[in-house]
This record gives structure tokens, C-alpha cells and sequence, in this order.
């Protein structure tokens, strides 16, 4: 049994699986550790705007991890046919456009986020002093 656990761990494929899923629970851990407490530390109105913000965190980051699948296909299939030189420049050129796409949303929304009022500090001043 131990043998062939070990087998199993020694091909590349299951070794990069578990390495992944040991890091994944990891981080994740970390996140809702990091939740709780600051959940504690802040109090209910400041951990509001903090959740609104994780929110709209997690939804760039899920656009941004099925753009990444979405690329990484593209890229694999052109380095089948054509070769890795020309897969390595598409995906440079696309990682490029989809760095630009991303950054531009996110600028408008810090910029927008300047502007309401949600993001005054008199309304965690006001938490912060109870």
C-alpha cells in the first residue's frame, strides 16, 4: 500500500495535483481566517464596506480566471499546430489586451469609488469610536 502511494506521489501529474491542492486549502484557510478576524476588529458597518469590496474583488477575479483557461487553450492548440515560438508571442500579445481590459475597469471603479460616499472616512470614524 505504502509502495504504491509512493508510486503515485512520484508521477508528475498527481504530485501537481496534490501541490495544488494542498495550497489551494491553504490560501483559503488563510482568506477566511483573515475574514473572521477582521470581521471582529472592525464591526458591522466597516465590515460591510469591506464585504462589498471583497465582492466585487471576487467577481473581477472570476472574469479574470476564465480568461486565463480561455487562453491557455488558445495558446496550447497553436503550439500543437504551429510550434512554441509562435504560441509563446500570441500569448504575450494576448496577455497584453487582456492586462489592458482589466486594468481599465478597475481604474474607473477606484476612480468611482472616490467619488460616493461610501468612501468618506467619517463613517468609519464614527464606527471606530464606539
Amino acid at each position: 500500500m505504502v509502495k504504491s502511494f509512493n508510486k503515485l506521489f512520484k508521477q508528475s501529474l498527481a504530485s501537481q495535483t496534490g501541490f495544488l491542492l494542498a495550497t489551494t486549502v491553504t490560501g483559503y484557510t488563510f482568506g477566511y481566517l483573515y475574514l473572521v478576524s477582521m470581521g471582529r476588529l472592525l464591526g458591522p458597518v466597516a465590515f460591510g464596506i469591506l464585504g462589498a469590496l471583497f465582492a466585487i474583488f471576487y467577481i473581477a477575479c472570476l472574469v479574470g480566471q476564465a480568461l486565463r483557461g480561455a487562453i491557455a487553450t488558445n495558446v496550447a492548440e497553436i503550439k500543437a499546430k504551429i510550434g512554441e515560438p509562435v504560441a509563446v508571442s500570441i500569448f504575450i500579445k494576448q496577455g497584453i489586451k487582456i492586462s489592458l481590459l482589466c486594468l481599465i475597469p478597475c481604474l474607473a471603479l477606484i476612480i468611482a469609488a472616490q467619488r460616493l460616499p461610501i468612501s468618506s472616512t467619517s463613517l468609519l470614524q464614527d464606527q471606530l469610536l464606539f
